[in-house]
């Protein structure tokens, strides 16, 4: 038997056994894993037990639907659960069915509870009765779920005795396997490792023999195996070896006649670079006989001395390593004949390795009549290369310019497809029309798209065939355009479908070396006179309301002058007489009288103050003023003079940086930052000064934005809308004086400067009123 042979049995025995371990280990994790589903199902079964239990508690608290609805959904999905299972033997089945029947009558005792509470009769009987049932059924019901958690938990037990069962046959047969085979695989090893030892001993001793020089001896290792092959083919190579050293000497013998006959010189240096061997023709050639050149050194005998000192320093790199930058290689060189004449000569060095010392062959080649022919050649090529070149000069002028023309030929070309795929591409339909008989010349495809013709069709028409003027008509145009040489009208065109749309004509008369044409671009402006039929309804409608609001506008003039007339004057009274009373008869009354006598007052003030801020919202719009150039700087100052008594009062600071010149109702604008800083002022804390800063940064060319920041008290920004409001306060009006409407006004005066307020803030850290007005 072969060694191969029996390496593949002893690889393919691990293998043999690994297969019925692998399948004892494939059955073993089926077997586990259907023991781990079945305790994850035990385990959901408990799982879902108990969250019934939680929505039967749920159910009875409130007996809603949807607490019902939930416990049937969860009872469902345990039911589902159960008819999935597949019992693998008849205990696990016997805890299944166990399980299946307490769940049944845990559904039915539910649903017998759920209708005591559903049922009208049940409920009209005593509540001792009443709750006798229902504490015996949630009785019931516990049992049960406990019952079912116990046999889903035995389940559980069962399952894990048996996995583990499983785990311990099939490590022990395991074992056993891999026992059997190392056992196997070592006595394999000890067999075949004694008769291989035996065989290469006797193949070693042979070895020994023949290299000692004794070409007939037969190795006797002739085993049925490799080792037996190899001795066999040992054997053999003995044969051939000594075969070979009879005709190495044969070649050797020829070799000498060759070289003898050779025209090329044949030179032998040894390891030293001294000359060995001098064929006839190497006499020949340099004129040296064999005896002047043996035991000479090559590069000192025929090199010139140019040449010795490389030759030299390559050839002791080629004696230490038999490796050269010539060896293997042809090249030209100049030697030197016996008497000192140089010659051109090809020369050709191999290596050959003797006894471990690396000897050199050189083929050298007189190459005299060979440089002598290259030079009439070389003369030659120069001068046809001349004519080559002069021609090629020709030629090249032809191409360049022949190159020239193809490249403009491109250009025009691509230029061409360009232009007729925007035309393609336009979203304007684009007609060539003929002068003389006003026929299509060229359309595009958005002119097919829009009158629903085929481009074929469309060719075989006239200017006539789809718009709607007289064909006289389009005579005077075609006159009038030779005149003025461009043309734009609208019109109406005619769709295959008879139906029709208004276009927009542009015309351009063109002449041409080829003839004169008419290039029309006709535009679809169906939606702009549609927009432009809107445009008027809503100037007229723009006009009606314009009235409307004028009228309002005075409606609002007369209100404004009653409520500063009118209503204010039984307030005066009021007033006027209230305090006639308090100076006077003060005394008189009693505590309780002087009370609402003053709280009478102090109603009519608010009244009074009321009304005022009524006006002053409504003169925001009544009383404008045109816009006009304002200098902020100029207006903060006078601001901070009027109320400069109050900031003192408050101990209060403000600061202000430089600001833009703006476009704005200088009154308004006074009236804007005026409010903000009274109001920072106002809703200052107690236990600090008020420090308010304004700011301004430039938004764009148009707009710039203003920030008055203080350290107030702040508010939450839920509420940042609700402050811009009339009368919308945060605090009791004990708390803060004012009615509500200070920033009401502010966002009317920023409304009609077509800009923006917003605030940002937080309960006891300030606020930050951000306003936008427009640059001057």
């Amino acid at each position: 038997m072969k060694i191969k042979t029996k390496i593949y049995i002893a690889s393919i025995l691990p293998i043999v056994f690994a297969l019925p371990i692998g399948i004892i280990i494939y059955f073993t994790n089926q077997e586990t894993k259907a023991l781990i589903d079945q305790t994850n199902v035990a385990d959901s079964i408990i799982k879902g037990v108990s969250e019934l239990n939680t929505l039967t508690y749920e159910y009875l608290s409130d007996t809603s639907k949807r607490a019902k609805m939930q416990w049937q959904l969860k009872h469902n999905s345990i039911t589902e659960l159960l008819n999935r299972q597949e019992p693998k033997d008849t205990k696990t089945e016997f805890f299944i069915k166990k399980i299946h029947e307490k769940h049944k009558n845990h559904a039915i005792n539910f649903k017998e509870l759920a209708k005591s509470y559903e049922t009208e009769n049940i409920k009209t009987l005593s509540s001792s009765v009443f709750r006798e049932f229902q504490e015996r059924t949630m009785s019931n019901i516990l049992i049960l779920s406990r019952e079912i958690i116990t046999e889903a938990e035995k389940l559980v037990r069962y399952s894990n005795e048996q996995l583990y069962i499983i785990h311990n046959r099939s490590n022990l047969t395991i074992i056993c396997t891999i026992t059997v085979l190392a056992l196997i695989i070592t006595l394999a090893i000890l067999f075949n490792g004694r008769a291989i030892i035996s065989a290469l001993t006797r193949l070693n001793k042979g070895t020994k023999i023949i290299a000692n020089g004794n070409l007939d001896y037969k190795v006797s290792a002739m085993t049925p195996d490799e080792i037996g092959d190899l001795s066999s083919a040992f054997n053999i190579m003995t044969q051939k070896l000594k075969e070979t050293y009879t005709a190495l000497t044969e070649s050797e013998e020829k070799f000498r006649g060759i070289s003898a006959s050779a025209n090329d010189a044949i030179i032998m240096m040894d390891e030293n670079g001294n000359i060995t061997y001098w064929n006839k023709s190497a006499e020949r050639i340099l004129g040296y006989s064999s005896n002047e050149s043996l035991g000479k050194t090559l590069h000192d005998f025929i090199m010139p001395h140019c040449y010795q000192e490389p030759f030299k320093s390559g050839f002791e790199e080629f004696s230490k390593t038999g490796q050269g930058k010539l060896i293997g290689k042809s090249i030209e060189v100049t030697t030197k004949k016996k008497g000192g004449a140089e010659i051109p000569a090809e020369i050709s060095i191999s290596s050959l390795n003797l006894n471990n010392k690396w000897h050199s062959i050189g083929i050298l080649r007189d190459i005299t009549a060979r440089k002598n022919a290259e030079l009439e050649l070389r003369k030659a090529h120069d001068e046809l290369e001349a004519r080559v070149k002069e021609r090629t000069c020709e030629l090249s002028s032809a191409n360049e310019h022949l190159r020239a023309e193809i490249k403009n030929r491109i250009q025009i070309e691509e230029e061409l497809h360009l232009f007729k795929y925007l035309i393609n591409n336009s979203n304007d339909a684009v007609f060539v029309i003929d002068p003389l008989t006003t026929m299509f010349k060229d359309i595009n495809e958005k002119a097919c798209l829009e009158l629903q013709y085929d481009k074929n069709d469309l060719l075989k028409m006239g200017i006539a065939d789809i718009d709607e003027q007289d064909e006289s008509k389009w005579e005077e145009h075609v006159k009038e355009l030779k005149e003025k040489k461009y043309l734009i009208f609208e019109g109406i065109h005619r769709r295959k479908d008879t139906t029709v749309f208004d276009v927009e004509m542009n015309l351009k008369y063109l002449e041409h070396k080829r003839g004169n044409y008419i290039v029309a671009i006709s535009r679809d402006i169906t939606s702009r006179k549609q927009n432009e039929k809107i445009l008027r309804q809503n100037a007229e409608n723009l006009k009606l309301y314009s009235i409307k609001l004028e009228q309002s506008n005075a409606d609002l003039q007369e209100f404004a002058y009653i409520a500063s007339h009118d209503l204010q004057e039984p307030l005066r009274k009021v007033t006027a007489f209230g305090n006639r009373i308090t100076s006077k008869y003060s005394d008189v009354l009693q505590e309780q009288g002087r009370d609402y006598l003053l709280r009478m007052t102090n109603a009519a003030s608010r009244m009074q103050q009321l009304i005022d801020d009524l006006l002053e919202l409504s003169r925001v719009s009544t009383k404008a003023r045109p816009f006009q150039r304002i200098e902020l700087n100029e207006v903060l100052r006078e601001v901070l003079e009027d109320i400069d008594k109050l900031i003192i009062d408050t101990n209060g600071r403000v600061t202000v940086d430089n600001l833009p010149a703006v476009n704005a109702d200088e009154v308004q604008v006074r009236q804007l930052f005026q409010n903000l800083i009274l109001n920072a002022l106002k809703f200052h804390k107690q236990n600090r000064r008020p420090v308010i800063t304004i700011k301004n940064r430039s938004l764009n060319n148009e707009f710039c934005e203003i920030m008055v920041n203080d350290d107030g008290i702040g508010f939450d920004v839920k509420y940042a809308d609700r402050i811009f409001k009339p009368f919308q306060r945060l605090h009791g009006k004990n708390e803060y004086s004012g009615s509500g409407i200070g920033l009401a006004i502010c966002k009317k005066i920023i409304d009609r400067h077509n800009g923006k307020i917003y605030v940002k803030s937080q309960e006891d850290k300030g606020s930050a009123f951000y306003v936008t007005l427009p640059l001057a």
